[in-house]
């Protein structure tokens, strides 16, 4: 078993950022990068895209998912798709029931002074532990 200490109620957080999918290596795997990778001088063959990452919400915030999208557009209509069915620790690691929509769930995390880069900016991110911080156990 391993012990998580999560930032707030939920379990995962999401995020856009640029990034740019490199050209494949001989081996025929391709590489994405992140991080500003927007700066980066494209090669022939590498493309940049739009990255829409799940992060589970425990320190440092590591990602568990990557979606790769062509614009931000799209990247921004998957996450507002996406962000309202995030699991919570409050609901056992399941969402809510019924689906709120984007502005219940955006005056949920306003209400709650939760960090959202896109639907509540003006929220202080929390940065390793909290004194909110609820802790599960899952199975290795």
């Amino acid at each position: 078993m391993t012990d998580l200490s999560y930032n707030d109620d939920r379990m995962y957080v999401l995020e856009i950022t640029r990034g740019v999918i490199l050209k494949p290596g001989p081996d025929g795997l391709r590489t994405t990068l992140t991080n500003d990778s927007h700066e980066r001088p494209l090669a022939p063959g590498d493309r940049r895209v739009w990255l829409l990452t799940t992060r589970r919400n425990v320190r440092n915030y590591p990602p568990t998912r990557q979606d790769v999208f062509e614009s931000v557009a799209e990247a921004m209509e998957r996450y507002k798709k996406v962000v309202v069915t995030t699991p919570r620790l409050s609901l056992d690691g399941r969402s809510m029931h019924p689906t709120p929509s984007i502005e219940e769930y955006t005056a949920w995390l306003k209400e709650e002074n939760l960090f959202d880069p896109v639907l509540n900016p003006e929220a202080k991110r929390q940065e390793g532990s909290s004194s909110r911080t609820t802790r599960r156990r899952r199975p290795d």
